[in-house]
């Protein structure tokens, strides 16, 4: 993610390299060692956990992050649609990243509201499992979710041109919805921008994905939330630029309207 601040840059599906871009880091020679040893021992070991099928997806300083499906169907107990998953794993000094990002990821999936099962099935990533794995005497951190079938909103943007004003104010709503559910448990995701958006090719379904910089936030009645200067640049709000001590659920709204006109 070009100009992110956030240390944790690429998503859970696709950076900006998309499931249909995987040779990124392949045609890179520079990279190419690198990325083949990573993946490698990636597969090496999730081989022996029941996986298979495996896609390379996206790859930074936090880590490596592959697509691959279970021969089972299932993950700690529980049913993964179409047996696919995204597996992330985070390098050994991600652990506070680690521990946040998948404390989210358990809150939203425990959201009791009716409500926000009903709506935020399908426009929140779905969070299956996480582990801590020793690989080489050195711990090792996965995190498991859901596949998405779709394209970021950088990539249509990118392959478009101009998306339609009928598919702008779909997604514009479906993100809002998804906001509104973070923000009503008490969590800012503090970093919308095209990349962490994936989008349907028909345009009706949408996913925010990328909980790696999002944060509880700690006073509802001010909003305050956990500051720091993370994001991505041409997204993010004014406060958190300037590192102002308020940053609350109005930082998330300005970044949807900066999508809004990234769109148009």
């Amino acid at each position: 993610m070009v100009g992110s601040y956030n240390s944790d840059n690429t998503n859970n599906n696709e950076g900006d390299n998309d499931n249909n871009n995987n040779n990124k880091y392949i045609n890179n020679n520079k990279d190419y060692e690198l990325y083949l040893n990573d993946f490698e021992k990636f597969k090496e070991n999730l081989l022996k956990d029941g996986w298979e099928d495996f896609e390379f997806l996206g790859k930074g300083s936090y880590g490596i992050v592959i697509k691959a499906k279970k021969k089972d169907g299932q993950i700690n107990g529980i049913d993964i649609r179409n047996k696919y998953c995204v597996i992330k794993k985070k390098l050994k000094n991600k652990k506070l990243i680690f521990d946040s990002e998948s404390q989210i990821l358990i809150n939203i999936l425990d959201f009791k509201n009716d409500y926000n099962y009903t709506n935020g099935e399908n426009l929140l990533l779905r969070y299956y499992y996480h582990e801590v794995k020793i690989e080489d005497e050195q711990e090792y951190f996965y995190i498991y979710t859901e596949f998405f079938n779709g394209k970021s909103l950088h990539r249509h943007v990118k392959e478009k041109q101009r998306i339609d004003d009928q598919d702008i104010v779909n997604i514009t709503w479906r993100l809002l919805v998804a906001l509104h559910i973070l923000h009503c448990n008490q969590i800012m995701h503090r970093d919308i921008s095209p990349n962490n958006i994936l989008v349907s090719d028909d345009f009706k379904d949408i996913k925010l994905i990328d909980f790696g910089s999002s944060s509880h936030i700690i006073s509802s009645s001010k909003s305050l939330c956990a500051v720091g200067r993370v994001g991505t640049l041409g997204f993010i709000a004014p406060e958190i630029i300037f590192e102002n001590n308020y940053v609350g659920r109005k930082s998330d709204i300005w970044s949807v309207g900066t999508i809004v006109l990234y769109m148009l």
